[in-house]
């Protein structure tokens, strides 16, 4: 919890900071000007007089051609307060015959002492559109917070009520649309729309139990957002296992003289915010930027099969199965690490399936991103990590793979934990919001470091226990304190955009038997994906 606290303090002094978030992927042309937008959010936002003023500006430009320059605008930028977005522009003639959409753009603004940074992210769509709607009734209000996503149109527009609709429904099939709406707001920080709506114009719609949904429906169709609605079931690309809802990972052998041998790997879960969840809601009233609480449940299967053998078993030898409250925050003053992601298990569980042995495990970790390249096709990041494992035994057998243990001294369970996760992307050529990546390369290290004696499963050629003549090679358990590698790297082609042809190594040993995997490699299938309301992480590599 202390973990906890200390990253709670990290958020509470960066997540209000100006900074600038993003480039929009498609420059628009006019004429001899090229201009392109900026996202911003944070406070205390620089004067106008300094967001509006070319010198304050330098965009940095690359592309097919030979295109390469760096300048301030050609002319002074327009900075819109409601939304947080500035314009850019830049003289057409620098771009020769190259289309400026094919070029990567980044932007640096200075503001006194601070200097502020953003480039294009090309897994990002710009169009915006409208995402999950949750509401809650105040007496004769309703305030409804409708999640929007690209780059939002003028203020002007979007804070015209006339130009949103809101439709309510009760299971009864009473249905009441709205629209002009009250004057809606807009908070960047937290990608949200909220709007009121006085309860005596939902005339018989039942609110207790009311559906909502929203569109936003702008003069120029250009603008039209696809509506929002309370209850969404898309998914959308991971980027990999563990920032994945649901993953699943399978491979299959099969020779002459042989059963099949089979490897699983698979994780599911759901996150949602906090305060629908009991307990979390007497705490945590609305969800701020990025905070999400999840149940998850994980499960990885190494088979010890061997050519040939008249059976295989596909019996997991870890299964977790946990909560976790986790937020990712943006460092925008940081000259090294982007953001951070912390998580705390505030109470989670380590079993095997295969035999008598379960712990009961909490925790915390924080994951610091480091953003290692941002191009227009490909990108790159580190996130190390630091937590702390610990919690209780469950189970003391007496025997474990046929052998006899000695686990009498096996309770308390402590563990500095430690890791780090890099990851390659390659994006499709014409990337669509939820289906960006083409190709990934991910590897996860984790190392787990007991303070207290915990058992570690190997191998070893012994005596068989029903004839010490023969030798025959089997599983031992010693009560130790080493530390505890485990390795996993995944290069997957997505065929789609949640399958893909995966080939993956694993190397080393999971809780809570920590059985021992030596160099193992595997051909498979995958399926990957995350609900798109669950990880708004702020991290140029979505």
């Amino acid at each position: 919890m202390l973990l906890a606290a200390w990253t709670l303090a990290a958020a509470a002094q960066t997540v209000g900071l100006f900074h600038l978030d993003r480039v929009a992927n498609h420059p628009s042309v006019s004429g001899k000007d090229v201009s392109i937008q900026v996202t911003s959010n944070g406070s205390p936002v620089p004067p106008e007089s300094v967001l509006t003023t070319p010198a304050s500006w330098t965009i940095t430009v690359r592309g097919p051609g030979n295109v390469c320059f760096s300048g301030p605008p050609s002319k002074a930028p327009a900075y819109d307060p409601f939304t947080g977005v500035t314009t850019l522009t830049v003289d057409h003639a620098r771009f020769g015959a190259t289309d400026p959409a094919k070029c990567f753009w980044q932007v640096a603004l200075q503001s006194g002492a601070a200097r502020y940074s953003a480039s294009q992210d090309p897994a990002e769509s710009d169009n915006f559109s409208l995402g999950a709607v949750s509401a809650t009734v105040m007496g004769t209000q309703v305030l409804l917070r409708v999640r929007v996503h690209g780059v939002p149109p003028p203020g002007s527009v979007l804070s015209n009520g006339a130009y949103w609709r809101v439709l309510a429904a009760d299971s009864d099939g009473n249905r009441k649309a709205i629209q002009p709406v009250e004057r809606p707001v807009y908070a960047p920080m937290s990608g949200v729309v909220t709007v009121s709506l006085p309860t005596a114009a939902l005339g018989p719609v039942n609110l207790k139990d009311a559906s909502w949904s929203a569109a936003f429906l702008p003069p120029d169709n250009t603008l039209t957002s696809t509506p929002g609605s309370a209850a969404s079931s898309a998914l959308q690309q991971a980027k990999s296992r563990d920032d994945a809802d649901l993953y699943v990972s399978g491979s299959y052998i099969a020779g002459v003289g042989t059963k099949p041998i089979w490897a699983l790997d698979a994780k599911a879960g759901y996150s949602s915010a906090p305060e629908k969840f009991p307990v979390l809601n007497w705490f945590v009233k609305s969800s701020p930027a990025n905070l999400r609480f999840g149940i998850y449940g994980e499960i990885t299967a190494n088979p010890d099969a061997q050519p040939p053998v008249d059976r295989s078993q596909v019996d997991p030898d870890s299964i977790l199965a946990y909560t976790t409250l986790f937020q990712t925050v943006r460092l925008p003053l940081n000259p090294f690490f982007y953001g951070l992601k912390w998580e705390v298990q505030p109470v989670g569980g380590e079993f095997s399936r295969k035999y008598p042995a379960s712990n009961l495990i909490s925790g915390g970790r924080v994951r610091f991103i480091k953003v290692l390249a941002a191009e227009k096709r490909w990108g790159a990041d580190l996130i190390p990590s630091l937590g702390f494992e610990g919690g209780k035994n469950l189970n003391q057998p007496s025997t474990l793979f046929l052998r006899p243990v000695d686990l009498h001294n096996y309770d308390t369970i402590a563990r500095f934990r430690t890791g780090a996760d890099a990851n390659f992307y390659l994006y499709r050529r014409v990337p669509t919001p939820g289906d960006a990546y083409a190709f990934t390369l991910t590897g996860s290290w984790i190392a787990r470091v007991p303070f207290t004696p915990e058992p570690f499963t190997t191998t070893a050629y012994l005596p068989s226990l029903t004839d010490p003549t023969m030798t025959t090679r089997q599983q031992i358990v010693e009560m130790r304190t080493n530390t505890r590698h485990y390795v996993q790297i995944d290069a997957v082609w997505y065929a789609t955009k949640l399958f893909g042809f995966q080939t993956e190594y694993k190397y080393g040993s999971l809780p809570p038997l920590f059985e021992f995997v030596s160099h193992q490699v595997s051909v498979g299938l995958q399926f990957k994906a995350t609900y798109p309301q669950n990880h708004s992480v702020a991290n140029p590599l979505p």
